[in-house]
Order: structure tokens, then C-alpha cells, then sequence
């Protein structure tokens, strides 16, 4: 990875919404260590609050919580003004390809696994910090060429 690269990523806000506060300790601390600005919530409605006022640049969710579940998150995200293009990396204990298919089918950039090892959820949301900071790069570039694009047709 190139330092251009690191610095963008590590510039980046995390979410981390988790009703354990054991397993939000662990992300948290493995993620405020590698440099990163970490955000946390115990539960749905306290991330949503979260993402309106922080912005941050990606959320992990836990899939099985008290009230709102992580796929109901998912769905509410995506709905939010600002947020629908939030990348989202669940993390669950469960293992099995349905609840994976679901994250994904949800819009979920990843699924990580618990226990989560370190190296793992470093290389993950550094993938996909950079890929959205790549489609965001792509979409300016796009709105640019359709303006220049317009006005030579005028």
C-alpha cells in the first residue's frame, strides 16, 4: 500500500456498533491502535445518532442485538439522506453462508467472522476505506466529465 494510500484510510472514521461491550472493546482497541478515529454504539438506535452527527466513513455491525437487529441497522442506514452509500462490514459469530448472503444482499462491503483476529480486520476496512475512496474519486470524475461534456454540446 502505497503512503498516499495509508494516509487517506487512516484519516477515516470508524463506527463500531456492538451491544458486548467486550467484543466493542476489542474492535475498538484494535482499530484505535492502528491509528484510526473509533467510534462506538451499543445499539441501533445510538448508531444511527451516531452516523447523522460523525459521518463516519464506515460502520462494523454486530448482526444479533437487543431491539434492532444488525440487518434492520443495515436497512435503516441505507435509508438515511447522506448515508445510503455508507460502506457497512458485519461481524457476527455466526458462521453460516445464509446470514453472509443476507449481509451481503443488504449492501454489506464484507462479513467478518468473531472471534475477529487483528491482521484480519486491519487488511478488511483498509480494503474497503480505499475502495469507496476509489468510487468516490470515480463518481467526481464522472460528474466533471458529464458537465464538461454538456457544455460542449451547448
Amino acid at each position: 500500500m502505497e503512503v498516499w494510500e495509508r494516509e487517506i484510510i487512516k484519516a477515516s472514521r470508524i463506527l463500531i456498533v456492538d451491544d458486548n461491550p467486550d467484543n466493542l472493546d476489542i474492535l475498538f482497541n484494535f482499530l484505535n491502535n492502528a491509528g484510526y478515529c473509533v467510534l462506538a454504539a451499543r445499539d441501533g438506535e445510538q448508531a444511527l445518532r451516531s452516523i447523522q452527527l460523525e459521518q463516519p466513513a464506515l460502520a462494523l455491525l454486530d448482526i444479533h442485538m437487543p431491539g434492532m437487529d444488525g440487518y434492520e441497522l443495515a436497512r435503516r442506514i441505507k435509508s438515511l439522506p447522506g448515508a445510503a452509500k455508507l460502506p457497512l462490514i458485519f461481524i457476527s459469530a455466526l458462521h453460516d453462508s445464509y446470514n453472509k448472503k443476507q449481509a451481503l444482499e443488504l449492501g454489506a462491503a464484507d462479513y467478518l467472522d468473531k472471534p475477529v483476529q487483528n491482521d484480519d480486520l486491519q487488511f478488511r476496512v483498509a480494503n474497503v476505506l480505499l475502495l469507496d475512496w476509489y468510487r468516490r474519486q470515480y463518481q467526481n470524475n464522472k460528474t466533471a466529465v458529464d458537465a464538461a461534456a454538456k457544455d460542449l454540446r451547448l
